[in-house]
């Protein structure tokens, strides 16, 4: 069995002829058309051979520079900066640690609380009040175990 590492690199291996395998599978299963073996084989190689050929072309710009970052990777970037990095802090002023622990306070203020001690104010029912005794108001109307018709929030 390989490490975390070796399967991660596995299934990015395997995921590089999916766009292949789609093309056949689409082929197949919407046109009615099948395609020989050998195109199939060419299909495949010709595309990996294009894309890793662009890959390598632009490698320069978008791998090796050290200013390119990917949007998928601009926060945990910017959480590493905030919690690596020394900085000087200016008079009155707030790190980038003090300003993430303050992040993550208001946000466990904002999503934790409501929800725990005021669940009521997430989904109120009209209807549900009106007809606090009908099942099907409340399948109809109720905002947490219903459809939510009629239903507002005050969150």
């Amino acid at each position: 069995m390989g490490s975390v590492a070796e399967e991660h690199q596995g299934s990015r291996d395997e995921s590089l002829a999916e766009n292949t395998v789609g093309i056949v599978t689409i082929m197949r299963a919407f046109y009615h058309r099948g395609i020989n073996i050998i195109a199939a084989l060419l299909l495949s190689e010709t595309t990996q051979l294009l894309g890793f050929g662009w890959a390598g072309l632009f490698r320069k710009y978008l791998v090796d520079s050290p200013y390119m970052w990917w949007p998928g990777n601009l926060v945990q970037v910017s959480l590493f900066r905030a919690l690596h990095e020394e900085e000087k802090r200016s008079k009155g002023g707030v790190s980038r640690f003090q300003f993430f622990l303050i992040v993550i306070a208001c946000s466990f203020a904002y999503y934790v609380v409501p929800n725990v001690l005021f669940p009521s104010i997430t989904a109120i029912s009209v209807m549900c009040m009106i007809w606090k005794k009908s099942v099907t108001a409340h399948q109809i109307g109720s905002g947490m175990r219903g459809l939510g018709v009629g239903s507002f929030g005050l969150d």
